[in-house]
């Protein structure tokens, strides 16, 4: 691709990555998704379920693992929650030693300690009546200790898993293409990256905040823009008052077969949709599935005008309703919903000064 996006390249950070991971594998699990909100990453669902997530790359330090402690003590959901710890390399965490040692250090050290540190932070939010309690403390590492979990996800595993959770999540017809998931993911990721520089940008102390519904407009979006079986759709937007330019090699070849105005015009359409499929397909790296469409047609009409030949039946009227009529028969083509645009419009394409002169099509009959 000439400009690859963010999940075709490969080129997201981890932490937004595992972001947008969260938000494309837990769709349907959580209404709404927060990105440096009470943690690295923070999922609610409508049934007042939270998960808190810190997503690590490298090794991480003795002190790091009781940051995390100190983060997890300050949630506001502690009581109902899931806390995650997803490492990007395999690495020891031993949660029962970073619980007692965040424990020792709060009690010894938290009241002391600058107001603007997680330390302190973690030993004010265990307050009962404006004073620390222990008890408070114990319990909400009782709550972390039970529903800690540790995962190890490297960036290629969440990049190659991506497909089958957009698929499980929003895909419920089996004819889209892996291509067109990809181009989703792509234009999701941009809008996701998007959001979280134009929140952040201006001061951290804001959150990302993406709610299901915002998601759910950005992939009707994505959708309607690379959907290549909705033809009827993408026909109807299409400017048909522009003029037949008589100088275009397959409106020359059109009026050898008498068509009428009206059926130019329509077949022109078609050609700009197959145009768009090719160029579609071609940048998805299916070059040779193209011309694999291509030489089928091409194929087909050698073909047809030789069968009518035979049959004493060939005129230009009959060559091009024979040929525009049969199927090219291709998986990519034959498993869209509304394949005729595409086949015809593929005919018309080789009729056009685009292909090269030993792979055109012409619907002119010469007398032998």
């Amino acid at each position: 691709m000439s400009n690859p996006g963010l999940i075709t390249s490969h080129a997201f950070e981890y932490q937004k990555l595992v972001y947008f991971h969260y938000i494309i594998s837990s769709f349907n699990v959580y209404n709404d998704f927060i990105y440096e909100g009470e943690d690295d990453i923070e999922c609610n669902s409508l049934l007042d379920h939270s998960i808190y997530i810190q997503a690590k790359t490298g090794i991480i330090s003795e002190d790091k693992k009781i940051n995390i402690i100190y983060n997890w003590l300050r949630v506001s959901n502690w009581n109902n929650a899931t806390y995650c710890l997803i490492l990007s390399q395999e690495q020891l965490v031993d949660i029962d030693e970073m619980i007692l040692k965040a424990k020792d250090n709060i009690i010894i050290n938290g009241e002391k300690s600058n107001i603007r540190s997680n330390l302190y932070k973690a030993y004010s939010s265990c307050q009962n009546c404006g004073s620390f309690s222990i008890e408070i403390l114990e319990d909400r590492l009782k709550s972390i200790k039970k529903n800690f979990r540790k995962r190890l996800l490297p960036s290629e595993e969440i990049y190659s898993q991506l497909s089958k959770n957009y698929s499980d999540s929003f895909v419920s017809n089996e004819n889209v293409l892996e291509s067109q998931i990809i181009r989703r993911l792509d234009f999701l990721a941009e809008r996701v990256l998007k959001k979280i520089n134009d929140t952040l940008a201006p001061s951290y102390e804001h959150s990302v905040v993406i709610k299901r519904p915002e998601f759910n407009e950005w992939n009707y979006e994505a959708v309607e823009k690379y959907n290549l079986n909705n033809f009827n759709a993408r026909k109807s937007r299409i400017n048909k008052n522009f003029a037949i330019d008589e100088g275009l090699r397959e409106v020359i070849q059109m009026r050898y077969a008498n068509l009428e105005d009206d059926e130019i015009l329509d077949n022109l359409i078609n050609k700009v949709l197959y145009e768009d499929f090719k160029d579609f397909y071609i940048s998805s790296c299916y070059s040779e599935e193209i011309e694999g469409i291509e030489s089928k047609a091409f194929y087909n009409y050698k073909n047809k005008k030789k069968y009518l030949k035979i049959k004493s039946e060939l005129t230009s009227e009959m060559l091009f309703y024979e040929v525009t009529n049969t199927i090219i028969n291709d998986v990519l083509i034959t498993k869209m919903s509304d394949a005729q645009f595409c086949r015809i419009g593929c005919y018309i394409y080789l009729s056009s000064d685009s292909v090269e002169e030993e792979k055109q099509i012409s619907w002119e009959v010469k007398d032998e």
